[in-house]
């Protein structure tokens, strides 16, 4: 079959829905955001913040990096100090060798493609031109690169975080099959301009909130009604049909008689 001109074909029109389910989702959430975003707006900052806060609790990464703020007020101080002292102070985070090598690292790099310390520059540049440079310093991937777009850049973006793909797999909005990127893509750009830093902490407070990894809140959660999972785990037909949860090919209890 020939699609019409014009037309989206199929699969475009499934990444279109996915995208529109994700953007209307700002009509919908009203929680929250304290402590989402980050505790600094400038990119080596940003990218400093994120190297502590992979795989950490943020409360602990927001704490770690106030302290290494507090001892080391300018980037420069950083980049001198021994690895020994950075241990020291970032040590609460967990893996601190390899953390304060990482930033040592990438300190050296941005001084060197920065001698100035300004990164004005950058603002003249295409959203695909600093995200490639971003992933291509020392332990930035794409996430970092897309929170540094979207916060020390403020670009019209969503950042597809792990968190947040956990949250939209659970609502049933993007799968294994799903190009998740693409429709995230699609959905930044159905935003108006300036409501994509309010969604995207507004879905990242209800990702930690209340769809953890495990035990998620569902109960509680402000998206239910857009949920799949819940659907599935807590829906009306499991509170109303006393079979829902027997195991499959199990026989039903046989109800005693009079």
């Amino acid at each position: 079959m020939v699609n019409s001109p014009g037309r989206p074909t199929e699969n475009e029109g499934d990444i279109l829905r996915r995208a529109k389910a994700v953007a209307e989702l700002r009509d919908v959430l009203r929680v929250s955001v304290d402590d989402v975003a980050p505790p600094v707006s400038d990119m080596l900052g940003l990218l400093i913040y994120d190297i502590l806060n992979q795989k950490t609790v943020a409360t602990t990464a927001r704490t770690v990096f106030a302290a290494l703020v507090g001892r080391f007020p300018t980037w420069t101080e950083l980049l001198a100090a021994s690895a020994e002292d950075i241990e020291e102070v970032i040590h609460a985070d967990g893996l601190a060798h390899r953390r304060a090598a990482r930033i040592q690292q990438l300190i050296t790099r941005i001084v060197a493609d920065f001698p100035d310390g300004t990164f004005e520059t950058l603002n003249d540049w295409e959203d695909s031109a600093i995200r490639s440079y971003l992933t291509g310093l020392p332990a930035v991937g794409d996430p970092t690169a897309q929170h540094v777009l979207l916060y020390a850049f403020g670009r019209p973006i969503l950042p597809l975080t792990w968190t947040l793909k956990r949250l939209f797999t659970r609502l049933g909005i993007i799968d294994h099959t799903a190009r998740s990127e693409e429709i995230f893509v699609l959905a930044a750009a159905l935003l108006p301009r300036g409501s994509h830093r309010t969604l995207f902490e507004q879905l990242t407070a209800v990702a930690r909130l209340y769809c953890r990894p495990r035990a998620p809140r569902c109960r509680q959660c402000p998206l239910t009604a857009n949920c799949t999972y819940y659907r599935r785990h807590h829906g009306p037909r499991l509170l109303t049909n006393p079979h829902a949860r027997r195991r499959p090919g199990r026989p039903a209890a046989k109800r005693p008689t009079a």
